[in-house]
């Protein structure tokens, strides 16, 4: 239990106590039904967009915005764990599949050959089983 780093558990109750300001009350969101899923990752994307796009902190609650992020996921972590996350995701969608696709599409680009670094140590022979597999592979 002390592999998470204290700096990641101060700066998630920082955005906790902000929170519990803003929607008046410490732990409220056990007390106020379900949470859908959406609107948490929601919140995440919209930290982590504002990250990208060069803002550090969050400009209401002047926390960094990785601790929101933090904040955020363990509350839809404990909401899970006691069966109140309403998981109204979209229907189950293939970006896992790209990525990984893609992720090997790297590794081999270019019918086989290496481009740079990223066909280093991969044995031409794993390239050519990568690429049969991207040619054949729609498993979404």
């Amino acid at each position: 239990m002390n592999s998470l780093p204290a700096v990641g558990i101060i700066y998630g109750s920082l955005a906790c106590d902000f929170g519990n300001k803003k929607h008046k009350g410490y732990y409220n969101f056990r007390s106020d039904g379900d949470m859908d899923y959406m609107m948490v990752l929601d919140a995440i994307n919209r930290h982590i967009a504002c990250l990208v796009d060069g803002e550090d902190n969050a400009k209401d609650s002047l926390v960094h915005h990785l601790g929101h992020v933090i904040a955020d996921a363990a509350i839809a972590l404990d909401c899970l764990e006691r069966g109140t996350l309403n998981d109204n995701r979209p229907p189950k969608g293939c970006a896992s599949f790209v990525l990984d696709r893609e992720a090997n599409r790297m590794l081999i680009y270019d019918d086989g050959k290496s481009t740079g670094a990223f066909g280093a140590g991969i044995s031409d022979k794993e390239k050519a089983r990568l690429w049969d597999n991207l040619q054949k592979d729609r498993s979404y």
